[in-house]
């Protein structure tokens, strides 16, 4: 009798087990749809964190400098050359965040076709009646600012450009070309982006005084000076926040610690070194010497592309300048360039026929506001009084350009923003006191 219940037991487990295999088996081939879809969307998730990641870092690397509203009809005054005339008053944007936000909200929209035109852009803008101009300081290239203006899977035209035009006449369509040039690239929207740039433009729209220098090089300082001293926290970027945007095999890297701010890791030839206030990327592959010296748009579009795709540091940055195989992003704060003594505050990337060779990127960064107070008195020198010491004591064919940007202090773990003039004087930025004192040294 035993026997027999101890029978019927072990037939009892074998069945359950029987059962439950059965059952595992229905669910693993009766569900497999929504395995695939879950792993989908894995992937999909990881894929538009990647896509927003580089929407974003172009945001911050390739928005134009400033964003101009003008009207054909407007009057102008007539530049002359050998002189420093103001022409007009402008509606514009040049703080960079508000920038940032119109650039955004036309990446977001669907591009329907892009093409090449050989018409002259004039032709656009005497059909306008008002539109709107986004210029550059520096050339740039399509390819690089695509993910920007365009579908980036299908947009495949490289021009350089230093300007965007959008025309109340044409109000889905975005003109890019190079002053000087008669093609032009059309970038058409599915929709009418016009009156959306316009809505956001009048809410944050400033007046500023447009000069010429020599009869043809421009800048625009506010007409109403609202300028602060800010002061932020600051915070440290950790070398291991930063190798795994750098390293694709995560697994084969050394870190090492060489003193206590410097570390470095490796994955046997590359090295990414952490320094106090920088960090260096080397890569020994790409430093070879090549024959064939790199176009200035050759070198931007390898650099952006390596920048936009891996780690930036989340500020805004524009192109200062390229020196030989060295192009140089220097860091904007509102409205204008920020420059440090104290502290690295460009991206510097080195570029050969192979690649990235090298690149350096800062380490300290600002963090939440602390404070923002008014300037003191005379912190500024008056505008005119910077024109006519320019047009007096230097020549007016290497003055460049002229911003209000910031000289960026860094005291006790706070990073300070302090207004000041500053002169492009062929072709380098002095802060205008330091230009003065290197003209009476005979420095200049």
């Amino acid at each position: 009798m035993l026997r027999i219940k101890k029978e019927r037991i072990k037939t009892f487990i074998l069945l359950i087990l029987i059962s439950s295999s059965l059952f595992l088996t229905y669910i693993i081939v009766g569900y497999k749809t929504n395995y695939e879809i879950l792993g989908g969307i894995i992937e999909a998730k990881q894929e538009n964190q990647n896509i927003t990641k580089i929407q974003q870092n172009s945001l911050n690397l390739l928005s134009p400098y400033i964003i101009i509203k003008n009207n054909v009809n407007a009057r102008e005054e007539q530049a002359l050359p050998n002189t420093i005339t103001k022409v007009s008053n402008v509606e514009a944007i040049k703080n960079k965040n508000n920038i940032s936000q119109i650039i955004k909200e036309l990446s977001d929209l669907d591009v329907e076709v892009s093409r090449i035109s050989n018409n002259s852009i004039n032709d656009i803008i005497t059909q306008s009646k008002n539109y709107f101009i986004m210029k550059y300081k520096n050339d740039i290239d399509t390819l690089s600012s695509q993910v920007l203006y365009s579908d980036v899977d299908k947009q495949a035209i490289n021009l350089d450009i230093d300007t965007i035009l959008l025309s109340d006449s044409k109000d889905n369509i975005l003109y890019f070309y190079k002053n000087g040039t008669e093609n032009y690239m059309q970038v058409v929207f599915k929709e009418n982006i016009y009156k959306r740039i316009d809505d956001l433009f009048v809410k944050n729209s400033k007046t500023y005084n447009k000069y010429v220098i020599a009869g043809s090089r421009d800048f625009y300082v506010k007409k109403v000076a609202d300028y602060t001293i800010d002061e932020y926290n600051t915070y440290k970027v950790d070398i291991k926040d930063v190798f795994n945007d750098i390293f694709s095999a995560k697994g084969n890297v050394k870190i090492s610690t060489l003193a206590s701010e410097t570390k470095e890791i490796t994955d046997g030839y590359s090295i990414l070194r952490q320094n106090a206030d920088s960090m260096i990327y080397i890569n020994p592959s790409n430093m070879i010497n090549n024959a064939r010296i790199l176009k200035s748009s050759e070198i931007q579009s390898e650099a952006t592309s390596f920048l936009i795709s891996s780690y930036l540091p989340n500020s805004y940055y524009s192109t200062l300048g390229i020196d030989g195989d060295t192009i140089s992003y220097q860091e904007v704060y509102k409205e204008g360039f920020a420059f440090s003594d104290d502290l690295t505050s460009d991206i510097k990337v080195k570029v050969t026929k192979e690649g990235v060779a090298q690149l350096t990127i800062p380490r300290v960064h600002k963090e939440a506001l602390v404070s923002s107070s008014k300037l003191p008195l005379y912190h500024l020198e008056n505008i005119a009084v910077v024109l006519n010491y320019i047009y007096a004591k230097l020549d007016i064919e290497k003055f460049m350009d002229m911003e209000l940007a910031y000289k960026k202090t860094y005291k006790k773990d706070r990073i300070i923003y302090s207004p000041a003039w500053y002169i492009n004087y062929d072709g380098k930025y002095y802060k205008f006191s330091d230009l003065k004192e290197k003209r009476v040294k005979g420095e200049l």
